[in-house]
């Protein structure tokens, strides 16, 4: 027959696609499973919808709407109505693209890791330098010259050939610890520090009025430091000389003096 053409040969007419399985580009596709509960196109167009209706539930009497659900529902449906919005609202949720993003900082290569030292410990917990302040009380040579404190120190002072001695003190919070304060100094006099009991061992017993005091020598190669911590009220007392060795040995009398005259109160 003349006209007749086969549904397999066929050719696409205008406004369909020329794929098998395609629907027409006048039609929408069937709408797709979101990787929630609720399909896509019904969270983007349904919800805001059904939240805009159980809000005007609640607003003003319309007794004269042409519309029925426009009308405000009794008191005792009320509930139930907001039990349902919130309800719906908690499964629903914001949409598939409302997810949960992580978020991971790397630290810069270059700062490395934050240690707590003791000189950080001091600088926060340090308290101002005043009498008032110390829980103690102490008797000082009169060879000494009262000297500027730093940064750290509540009292200081100078004595010593040329001035060049110079002792300090200093109050730490008691988790400070007693031991990481003696190595420190070890440090800082050029002293092998590697086996903290072993320095340990040199720490005398120093009986004082109301308190206990740790005191310990340390000579380096060129400096000495002589120190004592009381460990006080949660907190530690540091008293500390440091010198050359030779104007360190001249003063010590006087330092130890000073030292064995702490009394709390």
């Amino acid at each position: 027959m003349t006209g007749y053409r086969s549904k397999k040969s066929r050719t696409p007419t205008a406004g369909t696609s020329a794929y098998s399985g395609q629907f027409p580009e006048n039609r929408i596709p069937p709408v797709r499973k979101s990787p929630g509960f609720w399909p896509c196109r019904f969270q983007q167009r349904k919800i805001p919808r059904l939240a805009a209706g159980i809000c005007l539930c609640f607003s003003a009497d319309r007794p004269n709407s042409s519309r029925p659900f426009l009308r405000t529902p009794p008191m005792s449906a009320r509930p139930l109505i907001l039990l349902f919005g919130l309800m719906l609202t908690a499964i629903c949720g914001c949409g598939p693209d409302a997810q949960v993003r992580r978020y991971e900082a790397t630290p810069d290569p270059g700062q490395g890791q934050k240690i707590l030292t003791t000189d950080l410990i001091r600088g926060r917990f340090q308290k101002g330098g005043s009498a008032a302040s110390v829980p103690f009380r102490w008797v000082v040579p009169q060879s000494w010259t009262a000297a500027a404190q730093d940064q750290f120190s509540q009292f200081a002072w100078t004595t010593g050939p040329a001035q060049s001695v110079r002792i300090t003190v200093t109050g730490l919070p008691g988790t400070a610890g007693i031991e990481p304060q003696f190595v420190r100094w070890g440090g800082q006099i050029n002293l092998d520090t590697s086996d903290p009991a072993a320095l340990m061992k040199q720490v005398e017993q120093l009986p004082l009025r109301g308190a206990q005091g740790q005191w310990i020598e340390l000579r380096g190669p060129a400096d000495t430091i002589l120190g004592m911590i009381v460990s006080h009220n949660e907190m530690l007392w540091v008293v500390k000389l440091k010198g050359e060795n030779a104007a360190a040995a001249e003063v010590r009398a006087s330092f130890r003096q000073f030292c064995e005259s702490w009394q709390a109160g």
